[in-house]
């Protein structure tokens, strides 16, 4: 390591607890402070800058850990899924990722326990963490209300939940429904982030083409 940054966890007047990057060369801090961020236990950070962290850092010892680069948060789990085709649980048996402690200074060899029990184990990846999170799209990680495949005669609100907060820069009518030949059957009203959940996209769609 280097030695240019320096990163833990600081507490706020609301008890909160977030993650902190402090760059020793500029002299300056850089706090994480959104509502993904709150409650992580800082691991460590590497020479590039980026964090890694578990969650729930104080609630309890059971966790799954990320990798923050370019400032989103990427599940571990995530990664092997996408990036490389694995299912975490079906190939370890652990239900969580664990708590990470270390990583080598490529940030290809990484190790975690995955309960207070014992369980742990140390994983080497193929390319950094940097390059494996850059090849992710995170929004190809969603669910959709109504789910993918139901049958429907009318519909007029879809509900489309991610993993992450998200921003909406498209027209409220940016959505469209089509039939099974692909034609265009409606037009969305509504195409906006839950008032109530800030990883929730609410599309209504009540108007003929």
């Amino acid at each position: 390591m280097n030695g240019k940054y320096v990163a833990g966890d600081i507490r706020d007047k609301d008890d909160n607890i977030f993650p902190m990057v402090y760059n020793t060369e500029t002299g300056k801090y850089k706090y994480f402070n959104s509502q993904e961020d709150n409650d992580l236990l800082i691991c460590c950070i590497y020479n590039e800058g980026n964090l890694y962290g578990s969650a729930p850092g104080t609630s309890s010892p059971v966790r799954d850990w990320r990798v923050c680069v370019d400032n989103v948060w990427y599940p571990f789990d995530l990664i092997l899924k996408q990036r490389y085709g694995i299912e975490y649980s079906d190939y370890t048996g652990y239900d969580n990722t664990g708590t990470l402690w270390s990583a080598s200074a490529d940030t290809k060899t990484l190790s975690s326990m995955v309960s207070p029990q014992g369980e742990s184990y140390v994983v080497t990846m193929p390319e950094t963490m940097t390059e494996a999170c850059r090849a992710i799209n995170l929004l190809n990680n969603y669910t959709a209300t109504p789910a993918a495949g139901s049958n429907f005669s009318n519909v007029a609100v879809v509900k489309v939940t991610f993993t992450h907060e998200i921003t909406v820069l498209g027209n409220k009518d940016c959505a469209v429904l089509k039939n099974a030949e692909g034609a265009v059957q409606r037009k969305s009203m509504g195409f906006a982030v839950d008032k109530t959940n800030p990883k929730v996209l609410i599309v209504t769609s009540v108007t003929q083409k």
